[in-house]
């Protein structure tokens, strides 16, 4: 049937499955906003484009479906970039549709023309810019293909104005059913070969291992060795010692460095983790993209296939190999005056199945070390790009695709980088309790510094939290001390809403 193409992206969308929408409109995409509005998408306007990149983003996190983000072009498309950068470094599925001048104006330099293609090519799995309106409709679908495909992440469809406004034969179609990569013949093997020869094997599960909860946990069972994460695997078995790396658990750390044998699941070991692998370990590294096993840390032996059926091939071929890491004491947290961050291990005794998403900074590192996760989608967290202010946004696409509430642990250096997506959360009558960690500094890189050096990273000047909260439509209140915070904790769970409790935090705190 003859449609314009805004209409038959829209249609495209249906066909997918999408329900909801995060976006903010301009007049290159007026068009498809025309055709959005008469549709029975629901559609959720950020406060900025940066924030609906984000909430797209938790939102395919918390929900484990294709998050789809819209924005115009120029200046519209441009703040899409940094949440487009975090996705693909989370291996976050997410489809971006960017309006673009039209085709005649295109390299003119016109009025909010930019080559978003040419600057998101390095951060998408695969963009393209539609020519013709001929080409929307299998240009939408294999974005949402590609999206899915293998290890996920972000696609990018630019959209000229003329094109949306064109006519375009659309056929529906069914979704295509994508078949997980499976392991070859040889990989499995010679990958169980090497498990069996060893005497300490240990479990490494990255975000990777979160699409695998059940085959992760037989193949864990089976061996009856320790399990450790990455902070992105965090949520990948109840069974966990902890996150590993440079501001890991102590245990988890331990049990990596007495292990013989690591199998990594799902996992592009970091620099922030690959360094105790550096001549130490045998690895066997399973991993659904090619392009990861051996770029960081050399495998002696490696399954390139989806992690569910990796793990389900090699789970009877293994025979148990228990063994006890070593017992060491977890580094203590160095609180100076306010709440200390180890306060935050009593958020689960009022949000016990609530979502938790961080921004960067100290209190990522307290949230993840102090506050339980054991589901897989539990956590939205940036792990890769390490963006600050992706937190608020996020917990926002996550209370929508899940309905559940969501607590939200942020520094006041992230929480100023975002806050106005506060409008968002209250507009959409979200759950969503904010933990403003407010130390007056960038901590993190405060810490860094020599005391000399250490002004350039204070806060000097600061809004009164709590009556900004409140000019928003949500409830704030002030916790001083952790018995304060604690009672505060308690209030927040039977108030509905968005609500923010300032948590006075000693500069100089830190995790010693």
């Amino acid at each position: 049937m003859k449609m314009t193409g805004a209409q038959a992206a829209i249609e495209i969308l249906r066909e997918q499955g999408t329900a909801v929408v995060f976006g903010y409109p301009g007049a290159n995409v007026l068009e498809i906003y025309r055709a959005l509005a008469a549709s029975d998408i629901r559609h959720i306007l950020t406060s900025s484009e940066a924030g609906a990149a984000h909430a797209a983003d938790g939102f395919s996190r918390a929900g484990g479906g294709v998050g789809v983000c819209i924005a115009t072009s120029g200046p519209g498309a441009t703040n899409l970039v940094t949440g487009i950068a975090t996705a693909y470094m989370d291996s976050t599925p997410v489809v971006f549709i960017t309006g673009n001048v039209p085709r005649a104006q295109v390299g003119t330099d016109s009025f909010q023309e930019v080559d978003i293609t040419g600057i998101t090519l390095p951060i998408t799995k695969w963009n393209m810019l539609v020519r013709t309106p001929d080409e929307l409709c299998d240009s939408l679908r294999t974005a949402f293909r590609i999206a899915r495909e293998g290890r996920p992440g972000p696609v990018l469809v630019d959209i000229p104005r003329d094109v949306a406004l064109g006519l375009c034969e659309y056929s529906p179609k069914e979704p295509e059913v994508l078949c997980p990569k499976a392991p070859s013949d040889s990989d499995i093997p010679s990958a169980a070969s090497l498990v069996e020869r060893s005497q300490r094997p240990i479990i490494l599960a990255g975000g990777g291992a979160k699409t695998a909860p059940r085959e992760l946990e037989n193949f864990r069972a089976r061996l009856d060795c320790p399990l450790v994460t990455t902070m992105m695997g965090i949520g990948a078995s109840p069974h966990s010692l902890g996150f590993v790396g440079q501001n890991g658990h102590a245990a988890a750390n331990a049990a990596l460095d007495a292990a013989d044998l690591v199998i990594a699941v799902g996992t592009r070991f970091s620099d922030r983790v690959a360094r105790p692998f550096e001549d130490k370990l045998s690895l066997v590294h399973i991993d659904v993209d090619r392009a990861e096993i051996g770029k960081n840390v050399a495998a002696a032996a490696s399954v390139e296939a989806d992690a569910a059926l990796a793990l389900k091939a090699l789970t009877p071929l293994v025979t148990p190999k228990p063994w006890s890491p070593p017992t060491v004491a977890e580094k203590r947290t160095a609180a100076r005056g306010g709440v200390s961050p180890r306060s935050l291990s009593t958020v689960r005794r009022y949000f016990p199945d609530a979502l938790v998403a961080t921004d960067v900074g100290e209190h990522q590192i307290w949230a993840v070390r102090f506050i339980g996760v054991d589901d897989p989608r539990g956590l939205l967290t940036p792990g890769g790009l390490g963006t600050m202010g992706f937190g608020l946004g996020a917990a926002v696409g996550g209370c929508i695709a899940t309905g559940r509430r969501a607590v939200l642990v942020t520094g006041d250096g992230s929480f100023m980088m975002n806050l106005n997506e506060l409008a968002t959360a209250v507009r959409e009558s979200v759950d969503l309790t904010v933990l403003l960690m407010r130390n007056r500094a960038l901590g993190m890189v405060h810490r860094k510094l020599r005391r000399g050096e250490r002004a350039v990273t204070e806060l000097k000047s600061q809004p009164d939290f709590l009556r900004l909260a409140r000019s928003f439509g949500a409830k704030a209140w002030l916790a001083r001390s952790d018995s304060e915070l604690e009672r505060r904790l308690e209030t927040a769970s039977k108030t509905s809403g968005v609500k923010l409790i300032e948590c006075r935090v000693g500069r100089d705190t830190h995790i010693g």
